[in-house]
């Protein structure tokens, strides 16, 4: 198992994608994220690209994504920061 933490310090939300499918999160400010992954010998890292306002992140699978210590569930329906 595999783990990546993420807080978001700015002072403005902050979107993640966790791909490949993919999964947008928004992290509030002081939010913090936690993604667990299986370790994978294809894919043995976490690799992260950042773009303007967001993070895309593409994570060994399966994933298990949690915000603030809590299960955290995909999210289209808020607008871009």
């Amino acid at each position: 198992m595999q783990k990546l933490g993420l807080t978001n310090n700015t002072p403005q939300p902050l979107e993640v994608y966790v791909e490949i499918n993919p999964d947008r999160y928004v992290l509030q400010p002081k939010d913090e994220m936690i993604i667990e992954g299986e370790t994978d010998p294809q894919q043995p890292y976490f690799h992260i690209n950042v773009c303007e306002g967001s993070i895309q992140i593409y994570p060994p699978l399966p994933v298990r994504v949690s915000i603030n210590d809590s299960p955290a569930e995909p999210v289209w329906d808020i607008p871009k920061p």
